[in-house]
C-alpha cells in the first residue's frame, strides 16, 4: 500500500519519489527534519506555509558550514560566532521555526539552503522579504536564520502564513553534486574502495568536491569510473526515497513493498546518524538498480538533471587514504567554463594555441631548470671569489680576524643560503688566524635589496617611490667561538632595536633588518668591529 503525506504542489519530481514505508496519518502538523517538503520533493522551490514559533537567535551570523571554517596559521579556527570584529549593522537575527519548508538545513555533508522568508498584507500580497542566511537541524527540527534589515518592522507571531523560497542555484549545485556522490561512491564500491568521508564548498564556490579513499585511482581507473558514470546519467536513472521509522527493523519489510531495482544497501564508513537525532525517521536513498544509502540529503529525482560528471585526473598514486576530487552538474558546466577561460589566459600568456599549451609549458620548465642550474653555478662561482678574497682579508694583521661583506642589491643571491655558504666554508677552514693566536675570525655579513616598487615620474629626473618600503637586509654573524658571536649579535640588536628580528646558537645568529640600510647602519656594525678590533690589539 501507497503512503503519503498532505499533497505538495506539483512539480517535475514523480509522484513516487518519496515511499513511505509506515502510514504517516499520525504525524504532526509541524514536519520533523527528514520529512521536510524539501526532501520529500527537491524539485519544489516555494512553499506557504505557516510560523511555528520566532525567536531572536543568540548569534550575531550565521555560522559557517561545517568543517569548512578558515583557519588561521597554526591551525586556529575562525569561528565567525565567536569573532570580535565590528561590522556593518545588518539588523537582527531571528531563529524561525515553520510548520514545513524548501529550505534544507545542513546534514549528510551537504551545505544549508539559502532563500527568503516572504509575509504577506492584508489582501495576500507579499508585504516583506526578508533573507534566509541558513536553516540549521536542532535535534528533530530545521530553524531557518532569518535576518531582519535596521529600522523593518517585524512582528512574525506563531499561526501567521509566510511563503518560503529556496535560492534555486544553490540547491541544484549542492543536491546534484550530493547525488553525483552517491554515484560515484556506488560504482567505486564494486572496485573495493568504500568512500571514507566526502566533502563539498558551498556554492558559488568551483572548489571541486571529493570523496576520500583508501587508495588513489590510476588515470586508467578514473576514466573508466568517470565512463560509467557519464553512461547511467545519459540513461537518466531513476532516483527515490524509502523512508521507516527510526529503530525499526528493516526486515520487516515485505517482498511486496520492496521496490523493482533495489539493490543491497551500501555500508557507508562514515559517520552515521547523528546522535541528537533520536525520534526521526531513517531515509534511504536509492538509485535504480546502482545504488541504497541512507542519507538525509536532498537528490535529484533521475540522473540526468546531473548533465555529466568530471574526475579530476589523478596526478600522484599512493596506496594510503587520498582524495579523488570530481565535479557535476552546473558546477561541472561553470568548471568547464572557468577552465577553458583559463587556458585560453595561459596559451596568450605563453604565445602559443591553446592546443599546443602543454607543449609549450614542457619547454618552458626545461628553459627555467636549465637556467636555474645556470644560476647555481654562477653562485658557486661567485661564492669562491669571496670566499677567497675573506680569506686574504682575514689574514691581513690589520683585520685581526674580523672582516665585514656587504652584498648590495644583488637579488640574485640574496638569501641566507648563499651567505651561509660563504660563511661556513671560511669558518670552517680557518678556526683561527696564523697572526693572532688562539683568537677565533669573526664574520658579519649583509645583504640589502630594495624591492619596493617604484612609480614612473613625467619628469625624467624625478623618481617616484610608494610610501611602503619593501626594503630589506638580511645580517649573518658567524664565528667558531660562540659566546664571540653572540657577543657581538647582542650588541646589533641593541644598536637596531626593534628594526631586527631573528636568533641563533652554536656560533651563527641570522637576522632581518627592516627599513633601509645605509650610511649610518653600516657605520654602527664598522664602531663595533672597529671596538673588538682594539680590544684584540690590547690583549
Amino acid at each position: 500500500m501507497a503512503y503519503d503525506l498532505d499533497p505538495l504542489p506539483r512539480t517535475d519530481t514523480p509522484s513516487d519519489y518519496t515511499r513511505f514505508k509506515f502510514d504517516p496519518a499520525n504525524v504532526g502538523d509541524k514536519r520533523i527534519v527528514g520529512l521536510l517538503a524539501c526532501q520529500r520533493d527537491p524539485l519544489l522551490r516555494s512553499l506557504k506555509t505557516k510560523v511555528h514559533s520566532v525567536r531572536e537567535a543568540s548569534i550575531k551570523t550565521a555560522p559557517p558550514p561545517k568543517g569548512k571554517g578558515n583557519k588561521k596559521k597554526g591551525g586556529d579556527s575562525v569561528d565567525s560566532r565567536n569573532a570580535e570584529i565590528p561590522i556593518e549593522d545588518k539588523g537582527k537575527l531571528y531563529e524561525i521555526e515553520l510548520l514545513d519548508t524548501v529550505i534544507f538545513p545542513e546534514g549528510g555533508g551537504q551545505p544549508s539552503d539559502t532563500g527568503y522568508l516572504n509575509t504577506f498584507d492584508s489582501n495576500g500580497g507579499i508585504q516583506d522579504s526578508f533573507r534566509v542566511e541558513s536553516c540549521l537541524r536542532k535535534k528533530l527540527d530545521g530553524v531557518h536564520l532569518v535576518r531582519i534589515p535596521p529600522g523593518k518592522q517585524f512582528d512574525l507571531k506563531e499561526g501567521d502564513e509566510v511563503e518560503v523560497v529556496v535560492d534555486w542555484d544553490r540547491r541544484l549545485d549542492h543536491m546534484a553534486l550530493h547525488t553525483s556522490q552517491h554515484l560515484l561512491s556506488a560504482l567505486l564500491d564494486t572496485m573495493g574502495l568504500p568512500t571514507l568521508s566526502w566533502s563539498m564548498h558551498p556554492f558559488p564556490s568551483l572548489e571541486s568536491p571529493y570523496v576520500e579513499l583508501p587508495r588513489s585511482l590510476s588515470q586508467e581507473e578514473a576514466e573508466q569510473v568517470e565512463k560509467k558514470c557519464n553512461d547511467l546519467i545519459a540513461e537518466s536513472r531513476k532516483v527515490w526515497v524509502d523512508i521507516t521509522i527510526q529503530g525499526e527493523d528493516q526486515e520487516s519489510e515485505t517482498q511486496e513493498n520492496r521496490d523493482v531495482g533495489q539493490v543491497e544497501e551500501r555500508v557507508k564508513a562514515g559517520k552515521g546518524i547523528p546522535e541528537d537525532y533520536d525520534g526521526g525517521v531513517i531515509r534511504h536513498i536509492n538509485i535504480d538498480q546502482i545504488d541504497r544509502n541512507a542519507c538525509c540529503g536532498t537528490q535529484v529525482p533521475f540522473l540526468g538533471l546531473l548533465n555529466l560528471m568530471h574526475i579530476l585526473p589523478p596526478t600522484t598514486i599512493s596506496n594510503s587514504q587520498t582524495k579523488l576530487f570530481f565535479v557535476a552538474g552546473p558546477r561541472a558546466i561553470r568548471y568547464l567554463q572557468y577552465s577553458s577561460r583559463q587556458l585560453s589566459q595561459i596559451a596568450k600568456i605563453t604565445g602559443s594555441g591553446r592546443q599546443d599549451v602543454v607543449d609549450k609549458v614542457e619547454t618552458i620548465e626545461k628553459n627555467r631548470k636549465d637556467f636555474n642550474d645556470g644560476v647555481k653555478e654562477l653562485r658557486n662561482e661567485l661564492s669562491k671569489l669571496i670566499i677567497e678574497k675573506t680569506t686574504n682579508q682575514l689574514e691581513k694583521e690589520k683585520n685581526k680576524g674580523i672582516v665585514i661583506i656587504n652584498r648590495e642589491q644583488e637579488k640574485s643571491t640574496h638569501d641566507f643560503e648563499f651567505l651561509s655558504g660563504i660563511s661556513n666554508t671560511i669558518i670552517q677552514n680557518n678556526p683561527s688566524t696564523a697572526q693572532i693566536e688562539n683568537e677565533k675570525p669573526l664574520l658579519i655579513l649583509t645583504s640589502t635589496y630594495d624591492s619596493t616598487p617604484r612609480l614612473q615620474s613625467k619628469f625624467p629626473d624625478q623618481q617616484i617611490t610608494t610610501s611602503t618600503s619593501l626594503c630589506q637586509t638580511l645580517l649573518l654573524i658567524q664565528s667558531s667561538d660562540n659566546d664571540l658571536a653572540k657577543e657581538i649579535n647582542e650588541n646589533v640588536k641593541e644598536e637596531f632595536g626593534n628594526r631586527i628580528k631573528g636568533g641563533g646558537a652554536k656560533g651563527k645568529y641570522m637576522s632581518k633588518v627592516e627599513g633601509k640600510w645605509g650610511k649610518k647602519e653600516n657605520k654602527i656594525l664598522q664602531d663595533l668591529v672597529h671596538t673588538l678590533r682594539e680590544r684584540r690589539t690590547n690583549q
